[in-house]
């Protein structure tokens, strides 16, 4: 597996699934990591950084950012572990020397300009909460 100093990132996806084999959600992290595969699985480990993702980022955009978020995430805790866990046989040397930046997207939240304002402060369960002519803010 990590034999050499070349580790891929497909490496460290078999590791992760051989030490984390008895998690509940190991089947859903298996299929993940297969997902970003086919994108970054060939890279060596030196090589991935935030740019490596814009391929997955632009095929996956029909998923919802808070989705891609969830996988890239889990990628991130793969580097994670190969940059502070994971060492060369016999060696103390990890197999990254530090975890890239790997940003994730924004816009997971409701957009704001949608949430409807209540002007002054009424009980919900008040008549004049019930008759509320509701007024939506634009940013």
């Amino acid at each position: 597996m990590a034999n050499g100093r070349n580790v891929t990132f497909r490496d460290t996806m078999q590791r992760y699934q051989a030490e984390n084999s008895a998690k509940k959600s190991i089947d859903r992290d298996a299929a993940i990591l297969k997902d970003l595969d086919s994108f970054i699985g060939h890279l060596p480990l030196d090589r991935i950084n935030n740019d490596s993702f814009a391929r997955y980022r632009k095929a996956r955009r029909h998923l919802s950012i808070h989705t891609r978020n969830q996988k890239i995430g889990l990628a991130r805790r793969v580097l994670r572990l190969a940059a502070t866990v994971w060492c060369f046989h016999g060696t103390n040397l990890t197999w990254l020397k530090r975890t890239p930046e790997i940003l994730l997207e924004d816009g997971h939240r409701a957009d704001a300009s949608r949430i409807p304002s209540i002007r002054g402060s009424r009980n919900c369960c008040s008549a004049s909460f019930r008759r509320t002519r509701w007024k939506w803010r634009r940013s």
